[in-house]
Protein backbone atom coordinates (compact mmCIF):
# COMPACT_ATOMS: atom_id res chain seq x y z
CA UNK A 1 0.00 0.00 0.00
CA UNK A 2 2.82 2.42 0.88
CA UNK A 3 4.44 1.84 -2.53
CA UNK A 4 1.13 2.64 -4.23
CA UNK A 5 0.73 5.80 -2.15
CA UNK A 6 4.29 6.89 -2.94
CA UNK A 7 3.66 6.24 -6.63
CA UNK A 8 0.46 8.30 -6.49
CA UNK A 9 2.27 11.16 -4.77
CA UNK A 10 5.03 11.02 -7.36
CA UNK A 11 2.54 11.11 -10.22
CA UNK A 12 0.73 14.03 -8.60
CA UNK A 13 3.95 15.99 -8.22
CA UNK A 14 4.89 15.23 -11.80
CA UNK A 15 1.52 16.50 -13.02
CA UNK A 16 1.85 19.66 -10.96
CA UNK A 17 5.33 20.25 -12.35
CA UNK A 18 3.98 19.87 -15.87
CA UNK A 19 1.24 22.48 -15.50
CA UNK A 20 1.86 25.86 -17.23
CA UNK A 21 1.77 27.78 -13.95
CA UNK A 22 4.56 25.64 -12.51
CA UNK A 23 6.88 25.90 -15.50
CA UNK A 24 6.04 29.49 -16.41
CA UNK A 25 9.08 31.63 -17.00
CA UNK A 26 8.96 34.87 -15.04
CA UNK A 27 11.07 37.85 -16.05
CA UNK A 28 11.84 41.10 -14.34
CA UNK A 29 10.57 44.17 -16.16
CA UNK A 30 11.47 47.75 -15.28
CA UNK A 31 9.43 50.86 -16.01
CA UNK A 32 10.83 54.36 -16.41
CA UNK A 33 8.53 57.21 -15.45
CA UNK A 34 7.97 60.92 -16.02
CA UNK A 35 5.22 63.28 -14.86
CA UNK A 36 2.49 63.85 -17.44
CA UNK A 37 3.04 67.39 -18.67
CA UNK A 38 -0.08 67.49 -20.83
CA UNK A 39 -0.36 68.12 -24.53
CA UNK A 40 1.81 70.74 -26.22
CA UNK A 41 0.55 74.27 -25.75
CA UNK A 42 -0.66 76.78 -28.35
CA UNK A 43 1.40 76.77 -31.52
CA UNK A 44 2.96 73.45 -30.54
CA UNK A 45 4.96 74.90 -27.67
CA UNK A 46 6.13 72.16 -25.31
CA UNK A 47 4.35 72.03 -21.94
CA UNK A 48 6.35 73.23 -18.99
CA UNK A 49 7.33 70.74 -16.30
CA UNK A 50 7.37 71.90 -12.70
CA UNK A 51 11.08 72.03 -11.74
CA UNK A 52 10.11 71.59 -8.08
CA UNK A 53 8.19 68.35 -8.68
CA UNK A 54 9.37 65.41 -6.52
CA UNK A 55 11.76 62.87 -8.06
CA UNK A 56 10.24 60.20 -10.25
CA UNK A 57 10.88 56.51 -9.83
CA UNK A 58 11.87 53.32 -11.54
CA UNK A 59 9.25 50.65 -10.92
CA UNK A 60 9.64 46.88 -11.24
CA UNK A 61 7.37 43.92 -11.81
CA UNK A 62 7.46 40.19 -12.37
CA UNK A 63 6.12 39.10 -15.74
CA UNK A 64 4.82 35.59 -16.40
CA UNK A 65 5.50 34.64 -20.03
CA UNK A 66 2.96 31.82 -19.90
CA UNK A 67 -0.03 33.81 -18.65
CA UNK A 68 0.90 37.44 -19.36
CA UNK A 69 0.37 38.31 -15.71
CA UNK A 70 2.22 41.34 -14.31
CA UNK A 71 2.90 41.38 -10.58
CA UNK A 72 4.05 44.73 -9.24
CA UNK A 73 7.21 44.93 -7.13
CA UNK A 74 6.64 48.64 -6.57
CA UNK A 75 9.13 51.47 -6.60
CA UNK A 76 12.71 50.21 -6.62
CA UNK A 77 14.61 53.51 -6.78
CA UNK A 78 14.08 57.25 -7.15
CA UNK A 79 15.63 59.33 -9.91
CA UNK A 80 14.77 62.76 -11.28
CA UNK A 81 13.63 61.71 -14.76
CA UNK A 82 14.30 58.02 -15.54
CA UNK A 83 12.52 58.10 -18.89
CA UNK A 84 14.49 55.37 -20.68
CA UNK A 85 16.16 52.15 -19.47
CA UNK A 86 18.25 49.44 -21.15
CA UNK A 87 19.34 46.08 -19.72
CA UNK A 88 22.78 44.51 -19.80
CA UNK A 89 22.22 41.08 -21.41
CA UNK A 90 25.34 39.60 -19.83
CA UNK A 91 25.17 40.87 -16.25
CA UNK A 92 22.49 41.69 -13.63
CA UNK A 93 22.69 45.40 -14.45
CA UNK A 94 20.38 47.99 -15.99
CA UNK A 95 21.19 51.51 -17.18
CA UNK A 96 18.82 54.47 -16.96
CA UNK A 97 18.87 58.00 -18.29
CA UNK A 98 18.45 60.89 -15.89
CA UNK A 99 16.81 63.40 -18.20
CA UNK A 100 18.21 66.55 -16.62
CA UNK A 101 18.99 69.77 -18.46
CA UNK A 102 16.33 69.86 -21.16
CA UNK A 103 17.09 73.53 -21.62
CA UNK A 104 20.85 73.12 -21.45
CA UNK A 105 21.43 74.35 -17.89
CA UNK A 106 23.04 71.07 -16.79
CA UNK A 107 24.03 67.79 -18.39
CA UNK A 108 21.87 64.71 -18.31
CA UNK A 109 23.23 61.48 -16.91
CA UNK A 110 23.47 57.74 -17.46
CA UNK A 111 23.10 55.73 -14.24
CA UNK A 112 24.14 52.08 -13.74
CA UNK A 113 22.24 49.89 -11.27
CA UNK A 114 22.93 46.40 -9.95
CA UNK A 115 19.85 44.16 -10.14
CA UNK A 116 18.81 41.96 -7.24
CA UNK A 117 17.23 39.01 -9.11
CA UNK A 118 15.32 37.79 -6.06
CA UNK A 119 13.24 40.92 -5.48
CA UNK A 120 13.99 43.26 -8.40
CA UNK A 121 15.75 45.76 -6.15
CA UNK A 122 18.32 48.17 -7.59
CA UNK A 123 21.59 49.40 -6.08
CA UNK A 124 23.37 52.26 -7.81
CA UNK A 125 26.82 51.38 -9.15
CA UNK A 126 27.84 54.73 -10.64
CA UNK A 127 26.68 57.53 -12.91
CA UNK A 128 28.33 59.63 -15.62
CA UNK A 129 27.39 62.83 -17.41
CA UNK A 130 25.97 62.15 -20.86
CA UNK A 131 27.63 64.90 -22.88
CA UNK A 132 24.54 67.06 -23.27
CA UNK A 133 21.27 68.16 -21.69
CA UNK A 134 17.99 66.28 -21.56
CA UNK A 135 19.29 62.73 -22.05
CA UNK A 136 16.23 60.90 -23.35
CA UNK A 137 17.24 57.64 -25.05
CA UNK A 138 19.89 54.91 -24.83
CA UNK A 139 21.10 52.11 -27.07
CA UNK A 140 23.37 49.33 -25.75
CA UNK A 141 25.75 47.65 -28.21
CA UNK A 142 26.74 44.35 -26.65
CA UNK A 143 29.53 43.64 -29.16
CA UNK A 144 31.55 46.74 -28.30
CA UNK A 145 30.22 47.15 -24.74
CA UNK A 146 29.14 50.71 -25.49
CA UNK A 147 26.06 52.73 -24.58
CA UNK A 148 25.00 55.49 -26.95
CA UNK A 149 22.98 58.45 -25.67
CA UNK A 150 20.58 60.87 -27.34
CA UNK A 151 20.55 64.23 -25.58
CA UNK A 152 17.27 65.84 -26.54
CA UNK A 153 17.74 69.17 -24.81
CA UNK A 154 20.93 70.26 -26.59
CA UNK A 155 21.22 67.88 -29.54
CA UNK A 156 24.39 65.98 -28.69
CA UNK A 157 25.00 62.26 -29.10
CA UNK A 158 27.63 60.43 -27.07
CA UNK A 159 29.33 57.07 -26.58
CA UNK A 160 29.79 55.71 -23.04
CA UNK A 161 31.98 52.61 -22.47
CA UNK A 162 30.83 49.76 -20.26
CA UNK A 163 33.64 48.43 -18.07
CA UNK A 164 34.13 44.67 -17.51
CA UNK A 165 32.35 44.90 -14.15
CA UNK A 166 29.34 46.59 -15.79
CA UNK A 167 30.05 50.06 -14.45
CA UNK A 168 30.21 53.08 -16.74
CA UNK A 169 33.41 54.72 -17.94
CA UNK A 170 34.10 58.27 -19.09
CA UNK A 171 32.72 59.42 -22.43
CA UNK A 172 34.79 58.40 -25.44
CA UNK A 173 32.97 60.50 -28.05
CA UNK A 174 30.48 63.37 -28.31
CA UNK A 175 29.03 64.67 -31.59
CA UNK A 176 26.66 67.56 -32.23
CA UNK A 177 23.48 67.52 -34.34
CA UNK A 178 22.49 70.77 -36.04
CA UNK A 179 19.52 72.37 -37.79
CA UNK A 180 16.01 73.57 -36.98
CA UNK A 181 12.44 73.35 -38.22
CA UNK A 182 9.24 75.41 -38.50
CA UNK A 183 7.53 74.27 -35.29
CA UNK A 184 8.11 76.18 -32.04
CA UNK A 185 9.47 72.85 -30.77
CA UNK A 186 12.13 72.91 -33.51
CA UNK A 187 14.16 75.98 -32.70
CA UNK A 188 17.30 73.86 -32.50
CA UNK A 189 18.47 70.24 -32.68
CA UNK A 190 16.77 67.70 -30.41
CA UNK A 191 18.31 64.24 -30.72
CA UNK A 192 15.41 61.99 -29.76
CA UNK A 193 16.81 58.47 -30.13
CA UNK A 194 19.87 56.45 -31.09
CA UNK A 195 20.15 53.10 -32.85
CA UNK A 196 23.18 51.17 -34.07
CA UNK A 197 22.59 49.02 -37.15
CA UNK A 198 23.19 45.24 -36.91
CA UNK A 199 26.58 45.58 -38.63
CA UNK A 200 27.68 47.68 -35.61
CA UNK A 201 29.06 50.39 -37.91
CA UNK A 202 26.37 53.04 -38.37
CA UNK A 203 24.60 55.00 -35.64
CA UNK A 204 21.31 56.59 -36.67
CA UNK A 205 19.87 59.54 -34.75
CA UNK A 206 16.31 60.79 -35.42
CA UNK A 207 16.44 64.49 -34.53
CA UNK A 208 13.03 66.05 -33.83
CA UNK A 209 14.30 69.64 -33.88
CA UNK A 210 16.33 69.46 -37.10
CA UNK A 211 13.92 67.35 -39.21
CA UNK A 212 16.89 65.12 -39.96
CA UNK A 213 18.03 61.58 -39.31
CA UNK A 214 21.74 61.97 -38.62
CA UNK A 215 24.15 59.15 -39.33
CA UNK A 216 27.52 58.59 -37.66
CA UNK A 217 30.18 56.00 -38.35
CA UNK A 218 31.16 54.07 -35.23
CA UNK A 219 34.74 52.90 -34.70
CA UNK A 220 34.40 50.05 -32.22
CA UNK A 221 38.15 49.95 -31.49
CA UNK A 222 38.23 53.54 -30.21
CA UNK A 223 34.51 53.88 -29.44
CA UNK A 224 34.38 57.12 -31.42
CA UNK A 225 31.73 58.62 -33.71
CA UNK A 226 32.35 60.56 -36.94
CA UNK A 227 29.82 61.96 -39.44
CA UNK A 228 28.88 59.63 -42.30
CA UNK A 229 28.86 60.73 -45.93
CA UNK A 230 26.26 62.15 -46.36
CA UNK A 231 25.86 63.08 -42.68
CA UNK A 232 22.03 63.03 -42.57
CA UNK A 233 18.78 62.37 -44.36
CA UNK A 234 16.56 65.45 -44.64
CA UNK A 235 12.82 65.18 -43.98
CA UNK A 236 10.03 67.59 -44.93
CA UNK A 237 9.71 70.62 -42.62
CA UNK A 238 7.73 69.87 -39.48
CA UNK A 239 8.22 66.07 -39.57
CA UNK A 240 9.80 65.74 -36.12
CA UNK A 241 11.76 62.42 -36.32
CA UNK A 242 11.48 60.49 -33.05
CA UNK A 243 12.41 56.77 -32.82
CA UNK A 244 14.15 54.20 -35.02
CA UNK A 245 14.22 50.39 -35.39
CA UNK A 246 16.03 47.92 -37.66
CA UNK A 247 15.28 44.68 -39.44
CA UNK A 248 17.40 41.87 -37.99
CA UNK A 249 19.30 41.41 -41.25
CA UNK A 250 20.29 45.09 -41.23
CA UNK A 251 18.85 45.81 -44.67
CA UNK A 252 16.05 48.13 -43.57
CA UNK A 253 15.50 50.99 -41.14
CA UNK A 254 12.11 52.03 -39.75
CA UNK A 255 11.67 55.55 -38.40
CA UNK A 256 8.63 56.97 -36.57
CA UNK A 257 8.02 60.73 -36.67
CA UNK A 258 6.41 62.49 -33.74
CA UNK A 259 4.91 65.63 -35.27
CA UNK A 260 3.35 63.90 -38.29
CA UNK A 261 3.01 60.32 -36.95
CA UNK A 262 4.42 58.80 -40.14
CA UNK A 263 6.51 55.66 -40.55
CA UNK A 264 9.45 55.91 -42.95
CA UNK A 265 11.11 52.85 -44.46
CA UNK A 266 14.74 53.07 -45.62
CA UNK A 267 16.99 50.58 -47.35
CA UNK A 268 20.51 50.50 -45.88
CA UNK A 269 23.76 49.52 -47.58
CA UNK A 270 25.81 48.42 -44.57
CA UNK A 271 29.07 48.55 -46.53
CA UNK A 272 28.79 52.25 -47.36
CA UNK A 273 26.20 53.44 -44.83
CA UNK A 274 24.08 54.89 -47.64
CA UNK A 275 20.31 54.97 -47.07
CA UNK A 276 17.50 55.36 -49.59
CA UNK A 277 13.85 55.96 -48.82
CA UNK A 278 11.57 53.06 -49.75
CA UNK A 279 8.18 54.06 -48.35
CA UNK A 280 6.16 56.46 -46.21
CA UNK A 281 3.13 55.22 -44.27
CA UNK A 282 0.71 57.45 -42.37
CA UNK A 283 0.17 56.46 -38.78
CA UNK A 284 -3.23 58.16 -38.57
CA UNK A 285 -6.50 57.20 -40.28
CA UNK A 286 -7.75 59.08 -43.33
CA UNK A 287 -9.61 62.23 -42.40
CA UNK A 288 -8.10 62.47 -38.92
CA UNK A 289 -8.03 66.12 -37.81
CA UNK A 290 -6.79 65.88 -34.23
CA UNK A 291 -3.29 66.23 -32.85
CA UNK A 292 -0.73 63.77 -34.20
CA UNK A 293 1.94 62.50 -31.83
CA UNK A 294 3.80 59.42 -33.01
CA UNK A 295 5.70 57.74 -30.20
CA UNK A 296 7.19 54.24 -30.36
CA UNK A 297 8.21 51.81 -33.11
CA UNK A 298 9.49 48.22 -32.97
CA UNK A 299 10.06 45.28 -35.29
CA UNK A 300 8.64 41.94 -34.11
CA UNK A 301 11.15 39.33 -32.96
CA UNK A 302 10.53 37.20 -36.05
CA UNK A 303 10.87 40.23 -38.34
CA UNK A 304 7.44 39.80 -39.95
CA UNK A 305 5.66 42.74 -38.34
CA UNK A 306 6.21 46.34 -37.24
CA UNK A 307 4.31 48.03 -34.40
CA UNK A 308 3.86 51.73 -33.62
CA UNK A 309 2.00 53.85 -31.06
CA UNK A 310 0.26 57.19 -31.53
CA UNK A 311 -0.43 59.41 -28.53
CA UNK A 312 -2.60 61.72 -30.62
CA UNK A 313 -5.50 59.30 -30.84
CA UNK A 314 -4.29 56.78 -28.20
CA UNK A 315 -3.88 53.90 -30.63
CA UNK A 316 -1.48 51.17 -31.64
CA UNK A 317 -0.82 50.20 -35.24
CA UNK A 318 0.32 46.82 -36.59
CA UNK A 319 1.92 46.42 -40.02
CA UNK A 320 2.85 43.33 -42.01
CA UNK A 321 6.42 43.61 -43.26
CA UNK A 322 7.55 42.26 -46.63
CA UNK A 323 11.02 40.95 -45.95
CA UNK A 324 12.29 41.26 -49.53
CA UNK A 325 11.40 44.94 -50.00
CA UNK A 326 10.97 46.08 -46.39
CA UNK A 327 7.62 47.65 -47.27
CA UNK A 328 4.75 47.80 -44.79
CA UNK A 329 1.03 47.10 -45.10
CA UNK A 330 -1.28 48.14 -42.27
CA UNK A 331 -3.16 45.18 -40.83
CA UNK A 332 -4.63 46.64 -37.65
CA UNK A 333 -5.34 49.80 -35.70
CA UNK A 334 -6.65 49.39 -32.17
CA UNK A 335 -7.12 51.42 -28.97
CA UNK A 336 -4.14 51.41 -26.63
CA UNK A 337 -6.49 50.47 -23.74
CA UNK A 338 -5.34 53.65 -21.97
CA UNK A 339 -4.23 57.24 -22.42
CA UNK A 340 -0.96 58.48 -23.92
CA UNK A 341 0.77 55.25 -25.04
CA UNK A 342 4.27 56.66 -24.67
CA UNK A 343 6.07 53.41 -25.42
CA UNK A 344 5.78 49.63 -25.44
CA UNK A 345 7.96 46.53 -25.27
CA UNK A 346 7.66 43.02 -26.70
CA UNK A 347 8.37 40.32 -24.11
CA UNK A 348 11.13 37.72 -24.66
CA UNK A 349 8.61 35.01 -25.59
CA UNK A 350 7.24 37.30 -28.34
CA UNK A 351 3.66 36.50 -27.23
CA UNK A 352 2.91 39.73 -25.34
CA UNK A 353 3.24 43.47 -25.79
CA UNK A 354 3.39 45.77 -22.74
CA UNK A 355 2.11 49.31 -23.30
CA UNK A 356 3.09 52.18 -20.98
CA UNK A 357 -0.03 54.36 -20.90
CA UNK A 358 1.43 57.39 -19.15
CA UNK A 359 -1.65 59.56 -18.67
CA UNK A 360 -3.82 56.75 -17.30
CA UNK A 361 -1.09 55.55 -14.92
CA UNK A 362 -1.03 51.92 -16.00
CA UNK A 363 0.82 49.29 -17.98
CA UNK A 364 -1.50 47.32 -20.25
CA UNK A 365 -0.76 43.80 -21.49
CA UNK A 366 -1.80 42.90 -25.05
CA UNK A 367 -1.65 39.49 -26.70
CA UNK A 368 0.32 39.02 -29.93
CA UNK A 369 -1.02 36.54 -32.45
CA UNK A 370 2.22 34.95 -33.71
CA UNK A 371 0.61 33.89 -37.00
CA UNK A 372 -1.12 37.12 -38.03
CA UNK A 373 0.78 39.68 -35.95
CA UNK A 374 -2.48 41.14 -34.69
CA UNK A 375 -2.84 42.45 -31.16
CA UNK A 376 -5.76 41.84 -28.81
CA UNK A 377 -6.76 42.91 -25.33
CA UNK A 378 -5.82 40.45 -22.60
CA UNK A 379 -7.85 42.13 -19.88
CA UNK A 380 -4.69 42.43 -17.79
CA UNK A 381 -3.00 45.61 -16.62
CA UNK A 382 -0.98 46.93 -13.70
CA UNK A 383 -1.16 50.33 -11.97
CA UNK A 384 2.05 52.31 -12.39
CA UNK A 385 2.59 56.03 -11.84
CA UNK A 386 3.33 57.85 -15.13
CA UNK A 387 5.09 54.98 -16.96
CA UNK A 388 6.91 55.97 -20.17
CA UNK A 389 9.15 53.00 -21.03
CA UNK A 390 9.46 49.27 -20.34
CA UNK A 391 12.59 47.10 -20.32
CA UNK A 392 12.89 43.37 -19.68
CA UNK A 393 15.77 41.89 -17.71
CA UNK A 394 15.97 38.13 -18.15
CA UNK A 395 18.07 35.87 -15.94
Amino acid sequence: MRKIQNLAVGLTLALIAATPSAVASTDLVYFGSAPPAGRPGPGGRPPQVNPHAPPNSIYAARFDEMTGQLTSLGQVTKLDRPTWIVANPEQPIIYSVNELGNFGAVQGQVVAYKVNPSNGGLAEINRVEAGGGGTTNLFLDQASQTIFTANYGTGQVSAVPIKPDGSLGALTSVVQDYGSGPSPRQQGPHAHAVGLDPSHQWLFVPDLGADRMFEYHFNDATRTLTPANPPYHQFAPGTGPRHVAFSADGRFIYMESELTAKVYVFALDAKTGKVSEVQQVSGVPAGFTGETSGAEIAVSRDGRFVYTSNRGDDTLEAYARKQSSGKLTEIQRLPAQGKNPWSFAIDPSAHWLLVTDQASNEVVVLKINPRTGELSASGMSMPCLSPVSATFWVQ
